[in-house]
């Protein structure tokens, strides 16, 4: 899997996971240098704000585009198809916008 690169010294130390758990106030050691890196605050919030919403949006428009005389399954996968793959994209979204800052005391 590929890691993010530290702020600090530019080696490979994060991996995608360890970025999307970090937040505003939670901080994480580079391997290598040793610095506290974490992201940005208004992005994060303003990613994760949108985010909050984007997965029911996904799931509201991908049940819309099932025709209506449908079993209540076929609603039910509709809205968790379209859930789910918004949720993805969001979580790609947030690992491509939000970057990864050093942590300053």
């Amino acid at each position: 899997m590929n890691k993010h690169k530290c702020p600090n010294c530019g080696a490979p130390s994060v991996t995608v996971w360890q970025k999307l758990w970090l937040g505003a106030l939670k901080k994480m050691k580079c391997k290598d240098c040793g610095t506290f890196i974490t992201v940005p605050w208004f992005r994060s919030l303003l990613v994760l704000g949108f985010g909050t919403i984007t997965p029911w949006v996904g799931g509201a428009l991908a049940l819309s585009l099932v025709p209506k005389p449908a079993g209540a399954v076929t609603f039910i996968a509709s809205f968790s198809f379209g859930f789910i793959l918004c949720t993805l994209l969001f979580l790609w979204f947030y690992n491509w916008y939000v970057p990864l800052v050093v942590k300053h005391a």
